[in-house]
């Protein structure tokens, strides 16, 4: 999967953990080398609803666009599969996750020592472009 925006194209690349039951979006640079990483799951009581684990980025890649693009990414991915909501937490001290999440429409929801972050998804940014390719075909 390609994903375009502004003037960046970022590879990523999908897997399944079958054991843990969560996928992984993995940014890949132009050289092979991992930029980001994000990790989510269906939630299990709720079929509309994915859980964001986590998003790593790369210190030595970080301001490049590979997170947003893996948030792309993630989103493209939720409104194919009828997923109309994602949710996640971030540390209050993560200085760049506040501002990162409000930039992309997610609303931050509850300040305490963990702060929740949601976005209810109604349709697909069009500025953004999405470019599937065979090895990319994934699914809940």
């Amino acid at each position: 999967m390609i994903v375009s925006f502004e003037d960046k194209n970022i590879k990523i690349k999908k897997s399944y953990n079958e054991i843990h039951k969560f996928f992984t979006f993995t940014a890949i640079s132009k050289n092979n080398k991992i930029m980001a990483t994000l990790t989510f799951k269906k939630d299990s009581n709720n079929s509309h609803r994915i859980w964001l684990n986590k998003i790593r980025v790369e210190e030595k890649f970080s301001h490049n666009g590979a997170a947003s693009a893996l948030m792309y990414a993630l989103e493209d991915f939720a409104l194919k599969n009828r997923v109309f909501y994602i949710e996640g937490k971030f540390y209050p001290e993560n200085e760049y996750a506040k501002p990162f999440y409000e930039k992309l429409g997610y609303e931050i929801y509850k300040e305490d020592y963990e702060t929740y972050v949601g976005k209810f998804l109604n349709k697909t940014n069009n500025n953004i472009k999405i470019i599937e390719t065979e090895d990319d075909i994934l699914s809940f």
